[in-house]
């Protein structure tokens, strides 16, 4: 996924792997941000964390 948005973006990038989805620690389940940016646009993406951190800061 991530790299049909960097390709979309003409962002250049370097992978040694490409894997379906980052994965937590326990490589159980998918990282919490991988799940929250799933059928987002980068900017609406950047948006939505931009106003989690704000919620949650001091």
């Amino acid at each position: 996924m991530a790299t049909k948005a960097l390709d979309k973006y003409g962002i250049r990038y370097h992978l040694t792997e490409i894997v379906p989805y980052i994965q937590k620690s326990n490589r159980e389940e998918m990282c919490p941000m991988e799940a929250l940016s799933i059928g987002k646009e980068p900017e609406d993406f950047y948006q939505l964390i931009k106003n989690l951190l704000a919620e949650n800061c001091c």
